[in-house]
């Protein structure tokens, strides 16, 4: 484990999120691959349920992992299998399992967080790390779709869907008029950076996202599904149509973004999907 991550994990986890020394020294022996995910969840499981709190460490402990997978995308495995496993571990009148019970609340909070990355900050002059850490969040949550079950999905393909959906379907003008008076990017640039988080959710979970109906999400969905765009006007929700749609989008848009290949293969992904030639 690199000596910067090192570093972060201690001010972060202990100076940040208050997080207790055994737990960051978990994450650290897991990232270092000195221990498997499921020693390390029933670890971090045991030792939430014997705090004095048990629901504020899982706040923070959730915090620490979700930041940690948005900071270092070469560690997004480690944090997925081990959220994962957390997720395994059946609780018990001695272990009610407290993180688990609160991952997706946790989890719905850290991506409402990284949405509002156009008004974050950055650490440096001419880094666009709000937008990075949307970028490795957002492939974060894939990967819990795409290793997850029906459960992950239910809590984040909704939200896959909306991220999609104003990213593909919102037109610079409109992002312009919209962006927020705070915000420290232009109307270019944060369409550009939401295309490219877009296309993760495709590249990484596009499999599972496409397979999936409107009605698995419930009833309570069905106003957000069906509402009209300025681009698109057809069947709600996800469609075999919207996604044709999507994919025709970026392709439109890998003329103008950066990462122009890694947005050219989510339509290719998407064609190969959908049974067409790219």
């Amino acid at each position: 484990m690199s000596s910067h991550l090192d570093q972060w994990l201690e001010r972060e986890g202990v100076a940040r999120w208050g997080i207790l020394e055994s737990h960051t020294k978990v994450l650290k022996t897991l990232l270092q691959d000195k221990t498997t995910a499921q020693d390390a969840a029933k670890e971090l499981v045991d030792t939430a349920t014997l705090s004095p709190d048990p629901s504020d460490t899982a706040y923070r402990l959730w915090n620490l992992l979700f930041h940690t997978a948005a900071a270092f995308p070469a560690h997004i495995d480690h944090v997925v299998r081990l959220t994962l496993a957390i997720r395994r571990i059946p609780p018990s009148p001695e272990s009610p399992n407290t993180l688990s019970y609160s991952l997706w609340s946790h989890w719905q909070d850290t991506h409402s967080y990284y949405y509002t990355w156009r008004t974050l900050r950055p650490s440096s002059p001419g880094s666009l790390m709000g937008a990075e850490h949307w970028i490795n969040f957002t492939a974060f949550s894939a990967e819990l779709i795409h290793h997850g079950d029906e459960k992950a999905m239910r809590e984040i393909g909704i939200t896959a869907f909306f991220d999609l959906r104003d990213a593909l379907e919102t037109t610079l003008e409109t992002r312009a008029r919209d962006l927020s008076k705070n915000a420290v990017v232009t109307a270019d640039q944060s369409l550009q950076t939401d295309t490219i988080a877009a296309a993760q959710w495709v590249m990484h979970a596009g499999c599972q996202l496409m397979q999936v109906q409107n009605h698995f999400f419930g009833n309570r969905w069905t106003k957000g599904l069906s509402k009209k765009t300025e681009l698109w006007d057809g069947e709600p929700g996800f469609s075999r149509a919207r996604w044709k749609f999507w994919a025709e989008r970026f392709g439109e848009r890998a003329k103008d973004v950066e990462a122009r290949e890694m947005v050219k293969e989510a339509a290719c992904v998407i064609r190969a999907n959908l049974g067409e030639s790219t």
